[in-house]
């Protein structure tokens, strides 16, 4: 699983809602912060699970739960270890598990791709100057 399919997922996966489906009711606490009853113990305290709307990562401030992203709350209220939860999380959304295997794109350009000009010193640059920008005689 690449970093990459990682934040795919947890972008397909808003954690208020994957709350709701597991009855943790979630509501308003301010601007950023949502509050609800943690599945760790919902019965014993009141609301003490804050989850953050921007990061989407949350805990509970009587237990210590500490799950972090959609991820965690998937494996804390399914019992589920890492990959079957991911599994779950992709199957919900949708999404192909090949497709979040595979390293994006690169941003830079192959060798290959590189002009010839662009691998060469300009010419006219005398060798203490080439040496002094790449650290040695040549480039």
């Amino acid at each position: 699983m690449t970093r990459a399919g990682i934040e795919r997922l947890l972008s397909a996966s808003p954690i208020a809602e994957l709350a709701a489906e597991r009855g943790i009711e979630l509501r308003p606490l301010g601007p950023e912060l949502l509050v609800g009853r943690c599945p760790r113990h919902a019965g014993a305290v009141g609301r003490s699970l804050l989850v953050e709307r921007v990061s989407g990562r949350f805990r509970c401030l009587v237990c210590g739960l500490r799950g972090g992203n959609a991820i965690g709350l998937v494996m804390h209220t399914d019992a589920l270890p890492f990959l079957p939860a991911v599994l779950k999380l992709a199957g919900r959304a949708g999404l192909d598990l090949d497709a979040l295997l595979v390293e994006p794109a690169r941003l830079e350009p192959a060798p290959s791709e590189v002009p010839e000009w662009a691998l060469t010193p300009p010419v006219g640059l005398s060798a203490d100057v080439v040496a002094h920008v790449c650290g040695e005689a040549s480039c």
